[in-house]
């Protein structure tokens, strides 16, 4: 089955994005509302990087940062691995699993088209 046809792909209509700007307490606020664990950042149609849990815990809070008063850009992972969206889900798996990712963007050429996450294989 291909990445595209999975039911569970969260599609760019519905996907929760951030600019480099954005300051990580509000990127955080977004996303408790909708309920996700990461969410890429997007500089115009481009990703340029993917802001996580593992992220807000690891540079942020074990660091003593202020949410308030960083942004995005400064604590968010670069240059993302992402996946095609006319991949095989086995290809999607093997790569988070290999890479401990809990979250994959999916991608048609550079155009993000959505994100996957791990419990969508559960």
């Amino acid at each position: 089955m291909k990445i595209s046809e999975m039911k569970e792909l969260q599609k760019l209509e519905t996907i929760l994005t951030g600019a480099p700007s954005m300051k990580v307490s509000e990127a955080v606020s977004l996303m408790v509302a909708a309920n996700v664990g990461a969410m890429p950042v997007m500089e115009g149609k481009k990703i340029v990087g993917i802001f996580s849990e593992r992220d807000l815990m690891v540079k942020v809070i074990s660091n003593n940062l202020h949410p308030d008063n960083i942004t995005l850009e400064e604590v968010m992972s670069v240059h993302p691995t992402t996946i095609a969206h006319d991949d095989d889900v086995q290809t999607a798996k093997n790569l988070m699993r290999e890479h401990h990712f809990r979250h994959l963007p999916v991608v048609d050429g550079e155009k993000l088209v959505g994100v996957i996450s791990i419990r969508d294989f559960l």
